[in-house]
């Protein structure tokens, strides 16, 4: 996708090392996002251009996400099983859609909620992240599958190093 096909408002996000870092682009080369303004700095939302944004990578995505109440009411009722995150995902957007937490706002909405939210300071790596904060812009929930991943991850191994605990003391 071409830097012009983008409009302001949409939800954009480039592959770090170990995870993806989002914003709202806010048109003009420019995007709005959680980050420190000056590396190892404290994190906050601001305005950055795309090249701040990019810190070195060549490319940056649109996820999919719904554009309209319509969009999200087509997910809600044909959302494929692709994985157990992506549905474990899918059934949070579900969910919190059938319970009304989740709106889904134009492109214009998300970046009026993205600079409303310039000069945060209250990141959280696992609560206010940069994906939870572009969301939110988007969406009106927080979520974060990296986070949600990341737990998985933790889980996985605290039930491994639980059980390799156990079969340890069992005597036959």
């Amino acid at each position: 996708m071409e830097l012009s096909e983008v409009k302001p408002g949409q939800i954009i996000l480039v592959e770090r090392e170990i995870y993806d870092h989002y914003a709202v682009y806010a048109g003009g080369g420019e995007v709005i996002h959680y980050a420190p303004v000056v590396k190892g700095g404290e994190a906050c939302v601001h305005r950055a251009g795309l090249e701040r944004f990019l810190d070195g990578a060549d490319r940056f995505f649109v996820p999919y996400l719904p554009e309209t109440e319509a969009d999200a009411e087509m997910l809600l009722r044909y959302h494929v099983r692709q994985s157990s995150m992506v549905q474990d995902m899918m059934d949070f957007f579900c969910n919190s859609y059938e319970q009304g937490a989740l709106k889904v706002y134009t492109a214009a909405e998300t970046l009026k909620r993205a600079i409303a939210k310039i000069g945060e300071k209250m990141y959280s790596l696992l609560f206010n992240n940069c994906e939870h904060f572009a969301l939110w812009c988007k969406l009106k929930v927080y979520a974060s599958e990296q986070v949600s991943r990341l737990c998985e991850f933790f889980k996985t191994m605290l039930l491994r190093n639980m059980t390799q605990r156990y079969h340890r003391f069992v005597v036959c």
